[in-house]
């Protein structure tokens, strides 16, 4: 910055190999500072409802039209949830031209949304696209989707299949809703967050009720069962804690166990991926559902959403593009009063519900949440079992120099006993297959 020949010689490779990632190196009158270049306040404004409703229209108009400046047309990844509905009745609003939509289908009825993403495209005139996904397809290009990411990830497959169609219709650039629930208090982490926060905030107390509560629970044993989460609590980072214990695939002491001693050795993990802790004292105002908002998108979609949308669209050479998290509208959505953020069961995001220029059918917002996850709970049990089980359990698992085989059974079977969510196997069969091609 200036006095630079005050400074004593030293490599720039040394310099830079010392700065966190998103930090710059202020030099500065004999002295070194290493600052975030960019960080969320949530110092909030008090305006009414309505103004607020208004000021976010503004803002979420003003992004999408701003998205939509190409040279080609731009598709739209539509699921037929909130977040790919409200993008598509932005962009309608903005684009007189005819709007390209496009959404992944599956036979199962029960993760099948092509009702609600045809309902959109029909009231927005959209010229839309399905392609019909199977677990027999996933399988075949299971190998190839595992390739295009640089590490292994429990997400992004259902990136990398509505990509494919997008850019196999000659589609160059895409929209995607990623980002609003993260900044809408859309997950259901803004409810029950706080609360295990405030249960490791009680200290001594709370911690022996937790685990006289865990000796009680039938699941106890099975790794990332909720015993075994609130076991991780920290009263001395209650909010952190918390997070991590809520998001994470696997708790900590299960993520331990999980390794045989001789590779755990070293390699010990506290759940965390990054000094929560610190970046949450960092943040202006960013306690409780605040809090909550800052570590979704500086931890899950940052590290996984974002990485994995990024890796799997660019797959097919698609730009991606994510209108939600234009810093503008970002810090604007920070500086609102969680009061206005929070919603009534019946009626979820309703800020962004209500701040949208049109308005969307019932039916779109008033059913409960579903992420854009394949239906891997059913796959996992049929047309992907024999490549779980080589994982999990045989003799020629990839998994088995460093994981215990012991306990990935156990997490097998509880998942086919319906102890265990999905993903927590999920992530064992990819890491497996991502191995078995880095070491082949």
């Amino acid at each position: 910055h200036r006095d630079l020949h005050s400074f004593p010689t030293r490599r720039s490779s040394d310099l830079v190999r010392a700065l966190p990632p998103g930090h710059y190196l202020l030099l500065e009158d004999g002295r070194e500072t290493v600052r975030p270049y960019w960080n969320l306040s949530f110092e909030q404004e008090q305006h009414t409802e309505a103004e607020w409703q208004e000021r976010v229209q503004e803002a979420l108009v003003d992004s999408v039209r701003r998205h939509l400046v190409a040279d080609r047309p731009v598709g739209i990844f539509l699921s037929g949830g909130i977040d790919s509905s409200a993008t598509v009745a932005l962009a309608r609003h903005v684009e007189h031209a005819k709007l390209r939509t496009y959404s992944v289908v599956f036979g199962e009825s029960a993760y099948n949304e092509a009702t609600y993403s045809r309902q959109i495209a029909q009231q927005f005139e959209t010229d839309h696209h399905e392609y019909a996904v199977s677990g027999s397809d996933v399988l075949r290009q299971m190998d190839t989707m595992v390739a295009s990411l640089d590490l292994p990830s429990v997400d992004g497959m259902n990136t990398y299949l509505v990509s494919q169609v997008t850019r196999g219709d000659g589609t160059v650039v895409a929209l995607s809703g990623l980002g609003s629930d993260e900044i809408f208090f859309g997950y259901p982490s803004f409810n029950w967050i706080p609360r295990m926060a405030a249960l490791a905030g009680a200290g001594r107390l709370a911690g022996a009720l937790l685990r006289a509560g865990t000796r009680l629970s039938p699941d106890a044993g099975v790794p990332g069962s909720r015993a075994a989460r609130l076991m991780d609590l920290s009263a001395t980072a209650p909010l952190a804690s918390a997070y991590f214990a809520y998001r994470g695939l696997l708790e900590a002491r299960s993520l331990r166990a999980m390794f045989r001693p001789e590779f755990a050795n070293g390699h010990a993990s506290n759940g965390m991926c990054f000094d929560a802790t610190s970046y949450l004292d960092g943040l202006s105002h960013g306690s409780g559902a605040n809090g909550v908002s800052a570590l979704e998108l500086r931890a899950y979609m940052h590290n996984q959403l974002l990485r994995d949308s990024d890796v799997m669209s660019m797959a097919h050479s698609l730009e991606l593009r994510v209108p939600f998290l234009d810093h503008p509208l970002v810090e604007l959505l920070a500086r609102i009063p969680p009061k206005y953020k929070r919603s009534p069961a019946d009626s979820p995001k309703h800020l962004l519900v209500s701040s949208l220029p049109a308005k969307l059918p019932a039916e779109i917002w008033q059913r409960p949440k579903k992420g854009f996850a394949l239906p891997y709970a059913v796959w996992l049990k049929n047309e992907l079992r024999p490549m779980a089980e080589e994982a999990m359990i045989s003799e020629q698992s990839p998994l088995r120099p460093f994981c215990r085989m012991d306990l990935l059974r156990i997490l097998w079977d509880g998942f086919l006993a319906g102890r265990v969510h999905w993903s927590r196997v999920w992530c064992a069969v990819v890491f497996a297959r991502w191995y078995r091609q880095l070491s082949a």
